[in-house]
């Protein structure tokens, strides 16, 4: 079997800088994992919170839709001040 042959300093140095460089960039790496794991999350999360807006709004169109039925058929055609609370007829 053949003798050892020792590195020489410099390439020692040269040696634990990349391993160094190579372990900082794995770490970077895991946490730039974690960033877009936890932003994919929020995105999911603001997504199910505008669907729940969206269906509140489509609710609320529909209980406005039905009482403007409501009073077209108590008072007929019209509109409403909301500020006097007056009904004007057509």
């Amino acid at each position: 079997m053949a003798d050892a042959i020792k590195f020489t300093k410099e390439e020692m140095d040269r040696i634990q800088d990349l391993r160094s460089q190579g372990s900082k960039l794995m770490l970077e790496l895991g946490q730039a994992e974690a960033e877009l794991f936890l932003t994919h999350r929020r995105i999911e999360q603001i997504e199910a919170a505008k669907e729940q807006l969206t269906n509140r709004y489509i609710t609320l169109q529909n209980a406005e839709q039905e009482l403007v039925k409501d009073l077209n058929s108590k008072y007929g055609a019209g509109s409403v001040d909301v500020e006097s609370g007056e009904f004007i007829p057509a």
